[in-house]
């Protein structure tokens, strides 16, 4: 499995740097200029926009064809957004494994405590291709539930490109391959529809989105020694990861040893009043083996 992911990380790695190529070559050609495709490969690039709010009337339209808003998949749970087109050939479907390889190692499972939304960047794309895509990624995944929480859309241009700028998803369309220049990239939005956290650069380390999806739901998800250790780490907006913070870790550590000095002297004080409570029922006649059947 490990091979196997390197194999697919250096075979996306190579198909990004083929396409980026000609527009590198184009632009460093000085007396020729730049042309329309490679003024929009240089347009493409993903803005973070932490705490921004998304535009929850935009519609769409399910897999099953069914006009829906994306209100519909916030309120309760903290959401996952990745935009991709379902019949590229090699980038999108290369990125959403890695992000599905990442989710798997969770202990959260979509559906439950969290939900992910893929829409789609390709307006000429129909619910079906979404659907034939849920399909293969719900089979994949393989845990029960999944269906419920795993939506696929598709939609029109306006639409499109209102969430896009909304996380500041910068694409653009190239002419002379009819395909779609993209970042690679998710977004982890609150239950609220406010943006908490990003994760690109085809890297979604399993820990860093727990973190996340931990943070974006304010402590209602996740066991307390998650909590622990999200409490001494430090989320990077420039690499969208976590770093281990040593001034964090020694504020936790201070704060369980003021904790445990506390419940040391509590208990000792405890056993000194009971001590003295024993003694003075002995001094008045009753034995304290009686005074605690009583």
């Amino acid at each position: 499995m490990m091979y196997f992911s390197m194999i697919r990380r250096a075979a996306l790695l190579f198909s990004l740097t083929f396409c980026l190529t000609s527009g590198a070559w184009a632009h460093g050609e000085k007396n020729r200029g730049l042309t329309a495709d490679d003024k929009a490969l240089n347009q493409v690039g993903f803005d973070q926009k932490l705490d921004t709010n998304l535009p929850m009337g935009l519609e769409f339209r399910d897999e099953s064809g069914k006009r829906v808003q994306l209100r519909q998949y916030f309120g309760e749970k903290p959401v996952i957004i990745m935009m991709i087109y379902y019949r590229c050939a090699l980038l999108c479907p290369l990125g959403a494994d890695m992000l599905l390889d990442s989710l798997k190692q969770l202990k959260f499972s979509i559906g439950k405590e969290f939900n992910v939304v893929t829409v789609s960047i390709d307006p000429k794309e129909t619910p079906q291709d979404a659907a034939d895509s849920k399909a293969g990624y719900i089979q994949k995944y393989g845990r029960a539930g999944a269906e419920n929480g795993w939506h696929f859309l598709t939609g029109q241009h306006e639409a499109i490109d209102e969430l896009a700028n909304a996380i500041g998803f910068r694409y653009a369309y190239v002419k002379k391959t009819g395909e779609y220049a993209h970042p690679d990239g998710i977004v982890v939005v609150t239950p609220e529809g406010k943006i908490a956290r990003y994760f690109y650069r085809l890297e979604y380390p399993p820990r860093d989105v727990q973190f996340g999806l931990m943070e974006a739901t304010r402590n209602r998800i996740g066991s307390p020694l998650s909590y622990l250790a999200l409490s001494c780490f430090h989320y990077d907006p420039q690499t969208g990861k976590y770093n281990f913070s040593v001034m964090k870790a020694l504020r936790v550590f201070s704060l369980f040893f003021v904790v445990a000095v506390m419940g040391t002297v509590g208990i000792a004080v405890w056993r000194e009043k009971r001590g003295r409570s024993r003694g003075n029922q002995a001094v008045i006649g009753v034995p304290p083996e009686s005074a605690a059947k009583i």
